[in-house]
């Protein structure tokens, strides 16, 4: 089985480059997506339900400069789409302890299995 795996892995590390490919990319194109961010349906009816007119947003995106607009698609980039890592992180600890207390695992020493017989 070992041998299987080494060989797999060997196979794939020797035909990943055919697979890769690398390409020239406009500034444009770096610097728009704040744009198409901005003319999304959701964040037009967020804007609408706040009572801030679409145009206007667009007008004041169009007068950025090239600088001001990288950093908005910087800031967009920051921002917090992974909220709820330590609350992940609690729920898998969580299930190990569970786990753990089943006897399915072994993880934490300090934790003694239901299913043992003492």
């Amino acid at each position: 089985m070992k041998k299987i795996s080494v060989m797999f892995l060997a196979a794939l590390m020797l035909f990943s480059p055919l697979f890769s490919q690398a390409a020239m990319v406009k500034t444009q194109a770096l610097v728009d997506p704040a744009a198409e961010w901005l003319n999304s349906p959701a964040l037009v009816a967020k804007m609408l339900d706040k009572g801030i007119d679409p145009a206007e947003v667009q007008a004041r995106v169009d007068a950025m400069t090239a600088s001001e607009r990288a950093e908005l698609n910087a800031a967009l980039e920051n921002m917090p789409a992974g909220q709820g890592v330590l609350e992940i992180a609690f729920l898998v600890f969580l299930v190990f302890v569970v786990t753990d207390l089943l006897g399915a695992t072994d993880i934490f020493p300090f934790i003694n299995s239901i299913n043992t017989s003492k």
